[in-house]
């Protein structure tokens, strides 16, 4: 599960890179830009990637489990207040989703609401 705090892309992802001794050069080489991009977007001068170049970024980092690849791909969305892709695919493929969805809004449930759905227990 990804839990959010106050952490933004660039931090997270640099934390991750440095963890496994990975170069910002190496990264920069592996997803065909100049190491200047890594290192704005690690220092959130530049807004995180979205796309292939997220995806690259996130493969020149070798094998990460999927709470790490899913983490990035939120925190990368959050910024551009966007539904992260691997969800936007789901639910767009999904009418029945959408539907349930609607009829919580009609309902106005409140988070209280939609955490006992949603919660592992």
């Amino acid at each position: 599960m990804v839990i959010l705090s106050d952490e933004v892309f660039g931090q997270y992802y640099k934390k991750i890179r440095s963890e496994r001794k990975i170069t910002q050069d190496y990264v920069a080489k592996f997803v065909n830009r100049k190491k200047m991009t890594i290192s704005l977007i690690e220092s959130g001068k530049n807004d995180p990637p979205e796309g292939e170049l997220l995806l690259g970024m996130i493969n020149a980092l070798g094998n990460v489990d999927d709470d790490i690849k899913s983490k990035l791909i939120v925190l990368s969305s959050k910024v551009r207040n966007t539904i992260p892709v691997d969800i936007s695919n789901y639910f767009f493929s999904n009418l029945e989703i959408y539907n349930a969805i609607k009829r919580g809004l009609n309902m106005k449930m409140k988070n209280d609401d939609w955490k006992k759905i949603f919660s592992k227990e």
